[in-house]
């Protein structure tokens, strides 16, 4: 038997990047390979036609809440054959029918694969490839039920979230597949849930606006188009990022508070009224907003924006304490901003293998305080990117190769003209 449940989008978002940052940290292959999982299923199973995500898919297939995830060991047996479906049923912890009555989902609860086979004194990859292959076959049998109903409701909030992720995925994974299509999503986001003034809304169902935005939808939007520069270089997108960070303050920010109002400076509810710090809100922007403020400082190096932060910070203090075991975000934001955040501008040619290098060696390493610049000298939009970027033109490229420049806090280091000191410098801890 098991519990009813849903697959929410941002679940899988948070779940997707929390594997894909411990795979930065640790290169370990296996946190990769779960995190391109978890996109497989979100682009197959939850993407619209038009490139954005659905917010759920739902827990029943025309009205069967069992009917689709979960199996029998009959039919276990049925598509593997009895000494595989022992074996799988074994590992995922699907019981006799006389002993939990119906469909059971496959689940871990015994340990991973590998731990299993070391208790039994197996081979942990033969076992591994072997559960690769009955999974296979359960999924093709699977399918040829009915999948559960989607809610096919788009939230700016989940949606930016899931960008993030998947320019994250094409940063760490170095694969531009993820990137194409955290692109796609933020192109819908930016073309549909905007209204006339350019407004964010919060949800577009049947061709229709829905809700007035939040500070949770810009908030998760900018940090989406955000990574999403950092993964493609491309200037557009941290344009689009500022013009949000300036309507996130325009829009939610009381400087008298030194607080987000998260419903907008005209409302009463200020943004910690038990809104982002309860634990709760799986979308909830306490946890982004210390991070972001501080990556936008370091990239634009406003030290009045930096202030702001770092009150803001105080102002939520008391109800992070509150809720501290679920404020993981929001405490790392906190120790990020006061180490000041970085700014890394990556200065070269397009077409210079070196600069490439140096790209991919910050994009693969866990530097969530960083904000990455990439300068392409000579490239058409290189004026764009000039201007959105104080100090840019004193920070080319030396003796026209590839050059990294690291500020700290508002102050610069030596510059890296060595794509070995660079990966030194960010070495994994693996």
């Amino acid at each position: 038997m098991f519990r009813i449940f849903k697959k929410m989008l941002n679940d899988n978002a948070w779940l997707a990047m929390t594997y894909l940052e411990a795979y930065q940290l640790t290169e370990h292959p296996l946190y990769a390979e779960i995190a391109e999982s978890i996109f497989s299923y979100v682009l197959s199973e939850m993407t619209s036609p038009e490139g954005a995500f659905y917010a759920v898919e739902g827990d029943n297939s025309e009205g069967e809440t069992e009917g689709y995830y979960g199996f029998t060991r009959q039919e276990i047996e049925d598509v593997l054959g009895v000494e595989e479906m022992h074996r799988y049923c074994n590992v995922y912890s699907i019981e006799p029918e006389r002993d939990t009555p119906g469909q059971s989902i496959p689940n871990l609860m015994k340990g991973t694969p590998e731990e299993q086979a070391e208790r039994r004194g197996l081979n942990p990859l033969a076992l591994r490839n072997l559960l690769e292959e009955d999974r296979k076959k359960l999924l093709q049998y699977r399918e040829t039920r009915v999948r559960p109903v989607k809610d096919n409701r788009i939230g700016t909030a989940s949606n930016g979230l899931m960008i993030a992720t998947l320019a994250k995925g094409a940063k760490a994974l170095q694969q531009t597949r993820y990137a194409d299509a955290a692109a796609q999503a933020a192109e819908f986001i930016w073309n549909k849930l905007r209204d006339d003034e350019g407004n964010l809304h919060s949800v577009y169902h049947d061709e229709e606006l829905t809700h007035a935005a939040n500070v949770d939808d810009y908030a998760h939007l900018a940090w989406g188009l955000m990574e999403l520069y950092e993964a493609t270089g491309q200037p557009a997108y941290l344009a689009k990022v500022l013009e949000l960070k300036d309507a996130l303050f325009r829009l939610y920010w009381d400087p008298a508070e030194g607080n987000f109002q998260r419903f907008g400076v005209s409302r009463v509810q200020r943004y910690n009224d038990n809104n982002g710090m309860d634990g709760r809100a799986g979308l909830a922007s306490a946890g982004v907003l210390p991070l972001l403020i501080t990556k936008w400082a370091a990239t634009t190096q406003d030290g009045e924006l930096k202030q702001k932060g770092e009150r803001w910070l105080y102002t939520m203090a008391g109800a992070a304490n509150a809720h501290a075991d679920s404020q993981a975000m929001y405490l790392l934001g906190v120790s990020y901003a006061r180490q000041g955040g970085r700014q890394i501008i990556i200065s070269g040619r397009t077409n210079d293998i070196k600069v490439q290098e140096m790209i991919s060696i910050i994009q693969k390493s866990y530097i969530p305080d960083a904000s990455l610049i990439i300068n392409y000298e000579g490239k058409q939009d290189h004026e764009v990117l000039a201007e959105l970027i104080p100090g840019l033109v004193d920070k080319p490229a030396i003796n026209g190769e590839g050059t990294v420049y690291i500020s700290r806090d508002f102050s610069c280091s030596d510059p890296i003209t060595s794509t070995e000191q660079l990966r030194e410098e960010f070495k994994p801890v693996n």
